[in-house]
């Protein structure tokens, strides 16, 4: 095996570790970069929505990946300074969409998955056992 394909395969199975370790804030990473992307214009990390405690880890480079690895955002050759204090002016790619019909068509079903996510973190029963507070409506507890 090559150092080449050795690095490719380290960088991989990273990746795949990161977006494992949660996966509702991979999916949203995902729809986050799409919806930008599907704005038309180059873009790079730094646009993306939310604060830098939620940007900070290593699940936004594989999200990135993934979506270049389907062909839905492509690398436009620059390279531009973070302007975000946690990444230290460290260089990050320029990205445009390759193709808005299937960018769509996968941010649909990113969309749907998220909310299958969601529901399956939810705990099936509230906290405190579903227990309510006896409410009066129209004068009958």
């Amino acid at each position: 095996m090559s150092s080449t394909s050795t690095g490719e395969h380290l960088r991989d199975a990273g990746c795949q570790l990161a977006e494992s370790s949660n996966k509702s804030k991979s999916l949203a990473l995902r729809i986050a970069i799409l919806e930008l992307a599907l704005e038309g214009n180059p873009f790079t990390a730094d646009e993306l929505p939310g604060d830098d405690d939620v940007l900070r880890d290593n699940k936004t480079g594989a999200a990135f990946l993934a979506l270049s690895k389907q062909r839905l955002i492509a690398f436009t050759g620059q390279c531009y300074r973070s302007k975000r204090p946690f990444r230290h002016a460290g260089l990050m790619r320029e990205w445009l969409v390759t193709s808005a019909i299937r960018a769509q068509q996968e941010l649909a079903l990113l969309r749907m998955e998220l909310t299958a996510q969601v529901d399956s973190e939810l705990p099936l029963f509230p906290p405190g056992g579903g227990k309510t507070d006896d409410v009066e409506i129209g004068g009958a507890v």
